[in-house]
């Protein structure tokens, strides 16, 4: 559409009214929004509950330092140095119940002085939290997905430690395992770990708390299933998830040594086996952990009565 000369022209006969005063702006005011949702569904009662008098002392207080690195994180600071780029923000102090941020140094030192115990504190108030909304969905079958995931690091790094990174080799990292509910893409459980530690054999353990912590949280009448990748098909992960009671999906890793056994089988099988076959015996196998000569030889039912007159009867 093509506007006319006259009406893109505007006479300016007078002057603006400049006035100065003090004006506070900010990239986020969302945080409200979400300050209120959180002291509304009781969120900050029970921070308060969780950090009580065990956590280390400070000016600021140990409740506005935890939601300084929360509405951190919520705006998209990485690092601890980044605070320091919301120095002055009127809705992040008043997101922390603050008049003023703490400085990215107190925040640090503040940190060093957490032990496991205090972790642990804070990790309930997750369990506690995703416990009652699990509870709220209704939902009788719940879906974990457990998975673990390699976070690069720098060199100096305390519990950083070289091992399985695939986009940087060589590079320390970490190599958390995470459980987050399917349907409604819960982080149920995380537990942070060393970088050189194998994924199944080091997850027995989280395997067992993540169990416990959803039958305690949510209820025991919940159907469980849980998926998980091949770093996970190992015996003792096997035995772990049948002595719970829980469905789960795994993907077996196809070793070389299969190769060897689905060879012999095709070579000596003198029913042509198809191999859809082989690996259905194969499958039964694993599962249910039987020995290599009762696959090959499987123990057949005995015959009945009448069938064996009646092969006597037969020519």
């Amino acid at each position: 559409m093509r506007y006319r000369r006259a009406d893109l022209k505007r006479r300016v006969n007078g002057k603006l009214d400049y006035r100065f005063g003090r004006q506070e702006v900010t990239s986020h005011a969302g945080l409200e929004l979400l300050r209120e949702y959180l002291r509304r569904s009781g969120f900050i009662d029970l921070l308060r509950g969780a950090v009580g008098s065990s956590f280390p002392t400070t000016d600021f207080g140990a409740v506005a330092m935890l939601l300084s690195l929360l509405g951190l994180i919520l705006v998209g600071g990485r690092r601890v140095r980044h605070l320091q780029n919301e120095q002055g923000d009127p809705i992040m102090a008043r997101f922390a119940g603050l008049s003023r941020l703490p400085a990215p140094r107190t925040v640090s030192y503040w940190l060093q002085c957490l032990r496991k115990e205090h972790v642990e504190r804070l990790s309930k108030v997750n369990e506690d939290l995703v416990g009652a909304l699990l509870r709220q969905t209704g939902r009788r079958r719940l879906t974990l997905d457990v998975d673990g995931s390699v976070i690069s690091t720098g060199s100096k790094v305390e519990g950083a430690f070289r091992g399985y990174n695939h986009q940087r080799r060589g590079a320390r990292s970490y190599y958390p395992i995470t459980a987050y509910e399917a349907q409604e893409c819960q982080i149920v459980r995380l537990s942070n770990r060393p970088g050189n530690i194998s994924g199944g054999a080091a997850s027995v353990t989280f395997l067992k708390d993540l169990i416990r912590q959803v039958r305690d949280t949510v209820g025991r009448r919940r159907l469980l299933e849980l998926r998980m990748d091949g770093a996970f098909f190992r015996r003792d992960v096997l035995r772990v998830l049948d002595d719970s009671g829980a469905d789960y999906a795994l993907k077996a890793p196809f070793h070389p040594w299969l190769n060897l056994i689905l060879a012999y089988l095709k070579f000596s099988s003198r029913l042509k086996w198809r191999l859809s076959e082989i690996l259905r015996l194969l499958q039964l196998n694993l599962v249910e952990r039987r020995t290599l000569n009762d696959l090959l030889q499987p123990e057949r039912d005995p015959p009945d009565r009448k069938t064996v007159q009646l092969q006597l009867a037969l020519p």
